[in-house]
């Protein structure tokens, strides 16, 4: 697994050994930037710091995308670590530890927290798409009822004619809603 390292500490300590991962890079908090980041193709990243500041995280918290990559933060500080802990929640980091002893099996780790974002990511998708749904949904509703009103019809034969001209013109039932709503001067579905 690809790594990228973000460290203020002596490279001598390893975050994981040859096994478990290959270093894309290493770099010092003030040489990270997303942009940076991503030039090195890692397949996560991991920042394993004594002395964090705001910046850091702002920059991790890119990575909190539908196109990002996981994000584990070893907490090295020895003062301050609830608001640490909070500043890495959010910025969206995937796994938060406090080091207090080396980390004896990283490539569990390592795969743990590809294991949590892709299902991160999947919860954010699935939610964005019920968000799509329900916004639809009001403008069909919007729509259905706007037709009951000026046609004098009821809710089911309002929605069959919306289904009719979406089919008649191969478009999605939310377009047709939209349309219909827009021919009568109601366009806050938009």
């Amino acid at each position: 697994m690809r790594v990228l390292l973000i460290t203020d500490l002596p490279i001598s300590t390893p975050f994981c050994d040859a096994s478990a991962c290959e270093y894309a890079a290493t770099l010092a908090p003030s040489e990270f930037t997303e942009a940076r980041a991503r030039a090195h193709a890692p397949e996560i990243v991991v920042a394993t710091l004594r002395a964090p500041n705001a910046a850091i995280f702002k920059e991790l918290s890119l990575f909190n995308t539908p196109t990002g990559l996981p994000v584990i933060y070893v907490d090295h500080a020895t003062d301050h670590r609830a608001a640490i802990a909070h500043l890495a929640a959010e910025a969206g980091v995937t796994a938060y530890i406090p080091a207090a002893q080396p980390i004896a099996d990283s490539q569990s780790l390592l795969r743990w927290a590809q294991m949590r974002f892709q299902s991160i990511q999947k919860m954010q998708k699935k939610l964005a798409d019920t968000e799509k749904k329900l916004a639809d949904r009001i403008v069909i509703e919007r729509a259905k009822g706007l037709m009951m009103q000026i046609q004098g019809i009821g809710e089911e034969t309002a929605y069959r004619e919306m289904r009719s001209q979406s089919m008649r013109h191969a478009v999605s039932m939310r377009v047709t809603a939209q349309s219909i709503l827009d021919a009568c001067g109601h366009t806050p579905g938009r």
